[in-house]
């Protein structure tokens, strides 16, 4: 009996139609796609949380927080985007394992069986006699012939894919540019005042002589009660400097919240000869602050 080699061959084709790249491929661009939407959902976290404002003028987000120092009150301001963690979600690993298990089997059976058998039937007899004996003969023949076959055959094949697939995900190291805007927003965290306020530099000013001409350059910046610099508002004076020496003139504020001004002393409009220390007053309406300095002139030889 010829060996029965379909088994083999099905074997053989059911292993070539097996889709690896559809079996590894698929896994490895689900988990790009999923990097791809893992980076989507940072950057919509910092517009839609850590940001406001119109799209062309976003901003941080600031957080106020109010505390008492020294028995006064004071504010800090400090940007969402420091004191919450940022999503930054990264596929780090895939691990694919494949098996598959193909079974192929064949089984032939036969089985002969024959007999032969053919009857034939002849039946004959005879009597004779005579002067001394007397008889009889018969004869019988027979034969059978008889003949059977059978023969079965069997063939069979499965086939079996198991896949296991691990992918572990996890909170990734920031990009340095992010680490960098949020190094920036963390220095940028610094004491301000719940009230609007005006600070000047310097705030202690001290006239070289009393019977000498001087200028002195001051710098006054205008602060709301957010601690945001405030634009195009008016600084003034309102102390009286009569007969002092002292002269003054502010300002509007520019696009950074700053005036620069000059303090002027000459000793010919001084009408004092002893040591004066002059508070001056600096003030902005709207929105209501006041920042008083010290100006120091000497006695008058």
């Amino acid at each position: 009996m010829p060996i029965d080699t379909s088994p083999s061959t099905v074997a053989t084709s059911a292993l070539q139609g097996i889709p690896f790249s559809s079996l590894i491929g698929g896994p490895l661009n689900a988990a790009v796609d999923a990097q791809v939407k893992a980076a989507g959902a940072t950057v919509d976290f910092i517009q839609n949380v850590g940001l406001t404002g119109p799209a062309d003028n976003r901003r941080p987000i600031q957080v106020e927080f109010v505390y008492y120092v020294d028995g006064k009150e004071a504010k800090l301001m400090v940007p969402l985007l420091t004191i919450v963690p940022i999503p930054y979600l990264a596929v780090d690993s895939v691990d694919i394992q494949f098996k598959a298990n193909i079974k192929a089997e064949a089984s032939t059976y036969q089985e002969d069986n024959s007999s032969s058998e053919t009857s034939v039937g002849n039946k004959s007899s005879a009597t004779f006699g005579g002067w001394f004996a007397k008889g009889s003969t018969e004869f019988n023949a027979s034969y059978s012939s008889k003949k059977d076959s059978k023969a079965t055959q069997e063939s069979k094949y499965s086939v079996e894919y198991t896949m296991d697939l691990k992918i572990h995900a996890g909170q990734d190291d920031m990009p340095a540019g992010l680490a960098k805007v949020l190094n920036i927003l963390e220095s940028s965290i610094a004491p301000t005042s719940t009230k609007p306020s005006i600070q000047v530099s310097p705030d202690v000013i001290a006239i070289k002589s009393g019977d000498k001409k001087e200028t002195v350059e001051i710098t006054a910046t205008l602060f709301d009660d957010k601690g945001l610099r405030v634009a195009g508002k008016e600084l003034t004076t309102a102390t009286t400097l009569t007969d002092t020496g002292l002269a003054v003139t502010l300002g509007t504020t520019n696009e950074d919240g700053i005036v620069e001004f000059n303090l002027t002393y000459d000793p010919d409009t001084n009408k004092k000869t002893e040591l004066q220390k002059i508070k001056l007053k600096i003030e902005c309406a709207d929105p209501k602050a006041s920042k008083t300095i010290t100006v120091l002139i000497p006695a008058k030889p």
